[in-house]
């Protein structure tokens, strides 16, 4: 059969069998699956990420009627070499792919292990001792070469030039100027830049330019494309054709000729045009703030940064406009796609719970209460319940314990003394008692690492990467971070500001590819805790929105300081809200008392029970009492007669019927309706009583029966066979045409033990 491919061709497949089969799942026992050298269309073999590759077939999507999944031969993009340059034996720059694209990175020695940054230490040039060596020749010409990058740096050395590039980072005139000042003073008279062939080989040159200024060293500028015609977008030395030695001869033949024409650029020249020296500042501009970010610095000081280069450039930027340089700067950087359209399959995670209907697995949850409410104590019980094993915690699920479970911990809004105090209380941490002044704890092994307030973490650039790394190391962990105001508290950030949740939206981004699950407290606003949990938040609500799950604790009864119970509450995606009560009765050890809203019911029909009249009071004893003695419901005229001195006169049944239905609406007593017409009558029983052991209430003592009257004829009595009430018709007929109440839906009879005042009622079988 032929069967068209999805670029439009033909191609010829052979159906799975007996003697071929399906090289994705193996299949021989049927035709489903259809296979070609190029393309194989796999039955149902769907649930796969593009780009998946099984037996040496990569999946490439699924069938446009949903039944197969696509698969071409995988053919590996080759990977890229890494390469490190060293500056000095602490310092090293570091070239990368990623996703196939050119990358950079600074790194500097810590302990032994190599961190990202540059670190505390200023960086020289690359190869700058190598040039100060050559100047101190007695035949050196005074020359040194700069190039943009190590790469092209090393190829001129090859070539026999006194070469030197700068580091990854610190681009800045004044950070250039100190390492040319070294240069000069070991000898440099002329420094020659070669500028790359784009705009930031402009930019960077004039940098060079205004540096070179600063040291008062002489600079020329060569173009890479006045050299070799020709060069591709970026190219220098290291694209230029020939051999090393013809590429490096190539550039002295220029400097020595006098029409060169090598001129020194400027950020926008006299003969440039307004609109040239516009596009030049901004391509600047996002250059500069990508080196920023590169840098790993705060948000703060990159945005001071912005705003310096922006005016040293003769403009004046908006807070709003620095904001988007930077959020586009941060944008290619990290090289963010550019949104999702149908042309692809997309694959997103199910919704699963890390505790059923609270926390969200694998997603940043926002924790919200007031101080001394207990957010930490039930952070470590939740912990320590996950890691026991338990299905369990307070009769909710907890998400399965995967097979290396890991707590993060980055909680500087406490000293290291009062998490000792909670882990140990959870059974997270054991502690052995040296003196009355001291004690040793130590972690239980899942607990990989804590950032407390002596040894602190924060959420700028390096303390989310720093995080991230960690959580790298331990896919699926459980990251608690205590609190938002703290973990923010040295960026200079304002609470009431919307970039004040910036930091928890780039940290959500840096934890996805890591399974956490993230549980980030934050106080709630003073006066707010009867505020809905999106909505009880201290500062903007940007907050909230940047959580996926936003849950709020409060007390139950915050006026009784003897009352313990909290109010656990949710809002946000992924589920309906839930409301719950819990109560800590020891240390870190929660149990659940019950739902909030039945609670909160119960606890305002007791305070309507409370303040009830006298009248209202005695009629809810007598329905109580008529309950407990013989399973009897209340009438109107039957609490008359309960009750003679209370109900008096014409209007007693009218006076009884709305007391009863006054504790009807206050949930105090539950009514059913029977009969229709003037047979229809209203009758009580206690609130939430098993309507299944409704006992009929005999007319007299049995003791001295009175005459039996004729059987009742429903259908005398305005009542089908269906509607025959619990009383007998002289009941019925006791309240009279008074008694006559408001209609509610008739409920289906309950037929207690038959009443030996009455005939036989019919019966039916089953």
């Amino acid at each position: 059969m032929t069967t068209p491919t999805s670029g439009g061709g033909k191609t010829k497949f052979t159906p799975s069998g007996k003697h071929n089969a399906c090289p994705i799942c193996g299949r021989i026992k049927d035709a489903d699956c259809r296979i070609s050298p190029e393309l194989v269309l796999c039955h149902k073999n769907t649930d796969h990420k593009v780009g998946d590759v099984i037996d040496g077939w990569a999946f490439t999507g699924v069938s446009g009627d949903g039944r197969t999944g696509k698969f071409t031969p995988h053919k590996p993009r080759q990977k890229e070499p890494e390469i490190l340059y060293g500056y000095s034996d602490t310092q090293r720059s570091k070239r990368y792919y990623k996703n196939g694209k050119k990358h950079f990175a600074v790194q500097h020695l810590v302990g032994g292990s190599w961190e990202q940054g540059a670190g505390p230490d200023p960086w020289s040039l690359y190869f700058e001792n190598e040039a100060l060596a050559g100047l101190d020749c007695p035949d050196s010409d005074g020359v040194v070469w700069e190039f943009e990058g190590e790469k092209c740096c090393e190829l001129a050395v090859q070539g026999g030039l006194l070469a030197v590039s700068q580091p990854g980072h610190a681009h800045k005139p004044e950070q250039r100027a100190p390492r040319y000042q070294r240069l000069k003073n070991g000898g440099c008279t002329c420094l020659i830049y070669l500028a790359d062939n784009d705009k930031t080989g402009e930019t960077k040159a004039a940098e060079a330019v205004k540096g070179a200024e600063l040291a008062e060293l002489t600079i020329t500028v060569l173009r890479a494309q006045q050299i070799w015609p020709g060069l591709p977008p970026g190219g220098s030395i290291d694209d230029a054709p020939g051999t090393v030695q013809q590429r490096v001869e190539a550039l002295r033949e220029y400097v020595s000729n006098p029409k060169a024409g090598a001129t020194e650029p400027a950020p926008a020249s006299a003969e440039s045009s307004p609109a040239d020296a516009d596009e030049q500042f901004w391509f600047g501009l996002e250059e500069y703030a990508i080196e920023l970010h590169r840098q790993d610095q705060p948000i703060r000081k990159r945005h001071a940064s912005i705003r310096a280069y922006a005016y040293s450039q003769g403009f004046s930027l908006k807070d709003n406009e620095i904001g988007f340089v930077d959020k586009q700067a941060e944008r290619k950087l990290h090289d963010w796609k550019d949104g999702y359209d149908a042309s692809e399959v997309i694959r997103v995670p199910r919704t699963q719970w890390f505790w059923e209907g609270i926390f969200l697995l694998n997603r940043l949850n926002l924790l919200i209460a007031r101080e001394k409410v207990g957010k930490t104590a039930l952070m470590c019980f939740l912990a320590r319940t996950w890691l026991s094993g338990c299905a369990m915690a307070m009769e909710l699920n907890l998400a399965k314990l995967p097979k290396r479970p890991a707590i993060l911990i980055a909680g500087p809004d406490q000293g290291l003394a009062d998490w000792s105090w909670y882990l140990a209380k959870a059974g997270l941490a054991t502690e052995t008692v040296i003196d009355e002044d001291s004690a040793d704890i130590q972690l239980i092994p899942e607990i990989k690492k804590i950032w407390p307030q002596d040894a602190p973490v924060f959420l700028d650039e390096e303390g989310i990467a720093n995080i991230a790394k960690h959580c790298e190391k331990h896919p699926g962990a459980l990251l608690i971070l205590d609190s938002l105001a703290t973990l923010n508290g040295p960026l200079g950030l304002k609470e009431n500001d919307a970039d004040f949740a910036e930091p928890m939206r780039a940290l959500a981004r840096a934890l996805a590819p890591h399974r956490t699950t993230a549980i980030l407290i934050h106080h709630a606003g003073k006066g707010n805790e009867a505020e809905r949990a999106s909505t009880a938040s201290r500062g903007s609500t940007a907050i909230t929105a940047a959580a996926s799950r936003v849950v709020q604790l409060a007390w139950l009864n915050e006026k009784d300081k003897t009352d313990n119970r909290i109010a656990l509450t949710t809002q946000g995606r992924a589920a309906k809200p839930v409301g719950l009560v819990i109560e800590q009765e020891e240390a870190c050890q929660f149990i659940k008392v019950g739902d909030l809203e039945e609670i909160a019911k119960e606890e305002a029909r007791e305070k309507s029970r409370n303040s009830l009249t006298e009248r209202q009071e005695l009629a809810l004893a007598e329905v109580c009492d008529a309950w407990e003695e013989g399973r009897h419901e209340m009438t109107a005229a039957w609490l008359v007669e309960r009750l003679p001195a209370k109900y008096t006169g014409d209007g007693a049944t009218r006076k009884a019927r709305a007391n009863l239905d006054q504790l009807y609406g206050k949930e105090l007593v539950d009514k059913r309706t029977l009969g229709s017409g003037d047979a229809r009558r209203n009758m009580y029983r206690p609130w939430e009583a098993d309507l299944g052991e409704v006992r009929l209430r005999p007319l007299v003592s049995p003791e001295d029966p009175p005459e039996s009257p004729d059987s009742p004829n429903p259908s005398n009595h305005g009542l089908s066979e269906e509607q025959l009430p619990l009383m007998s018709p002289d009941q019925i007929s006791a309240e009279g045409k008074e008694g006559a109440e408001g209609v509610s839906k008739t409920q289906p009879v309950v037929r207690g033990e038959d009443d030996p005042h009455w005939g036989p009622r019919p019966t039916t079988n089953g």
